[in-house]
């Protein structure tokens, strides 16, 4: 929330840290574009009911959004590629940020679409540069700084 991120931002600043802002973005859902859903602008609760979550292994319960507390059945994968495989082969759905996903191939190629969830935003989230107070920085540091400021969102977006 903002309050969470004024709070943040509040304690690197009493800890002689900069944060600063690069690039916001969100997540939405993946899946195939021979899923029925495909057709749909957007999905709603009741669609995710149908669809079989597909995501990263993990020993964690995945519960940092409401969403995903909708979808009806999860599978966990090893690899963004075998994600996105198995999402393009129609084996399920799965949730990544936009503008990260947005040159991926198998997007690019109109093997998988992007949905939004209907009236909801899939958690907003914004990438910062946390680094020490410019008057701290070495004239190095200050290069890489301004370098990542620079091309973050290009880089970001490309892969």
């Amino acid at each position: 929330t903002l309050d969470q991120t004024a709070h943040q931002r509040k304690r690197y600043q009493a800890m002689h840290f900069n944060a600063q802002p690069l690039l916001k973005d969100d997540y939405c859902i993946y899946l195939s574009s021979h899923h029925p859903f495909a057709k749909k602008d957007a999905l709603s609760y009741d669609d995710i009911e149908h669809l079989k979550l597909i995501t990263y292994s993990s020993n964690q319960p995945i519960t940092f959004s409401s969403v995903f507390a909708h979808f009806g059945e999860v599978q966990y994968l090893n690899s963004i590629g075998n994600i996105l495989q198995a999402v393009a082969d129609n084996k399920g759905a799965t949730v990544l940020m936009r503008k990260a996903t947005k040159n991926n191939w198998y997007v690019k190629h109109g093997f998988i679409c992007e949905k939004s969830v209907k009236s909801t935003t899939i958690m907003p989230n914004e990438h910062v540069l946390i680094c020490a107070e410019e008057a701290l920085l070495t004239a190095a540091e200050k290069a890489v700084a301004a370098y990542v400021q620079e091309h973050y969102t290009a880089l970001y977006s490309e892969t």
